[in-house]
């Protein structure tokens, strides 16, 4: 018999924070790329392993992840 697993436990940690970051404006549009780079930055600056998963670089017009775009 196979074990029932949880969406959840299938997302990456960036995946989980995009949902949140998208639901908290009320699941209205994200303002654009370059906001949510900034935000996902903000909460990756406060936990380990999304700032690892993330992999932040400078970029010219700020922090910038090619795996968070």
């Amino acid at each position: 018999m196979s074990e029932k697993r949880r969406i959840e436990d299938d997302l990456s940690i960036i995946q989980k924070v995009s949902i949140l970051l998208i639901g908290a404006n009320s699941f209205q549009r994200v303002r654009g790329k370059l906001w949510f780079q900034k935000e996902l930055f903000l909460i990756a600056q406060n936990s380990g392993e999304l700032a690892e998963e993330a992999d932040f670089e400078s970029d010219f017009i700020g922090p910038y992840s090619e795996i968070a775009d």
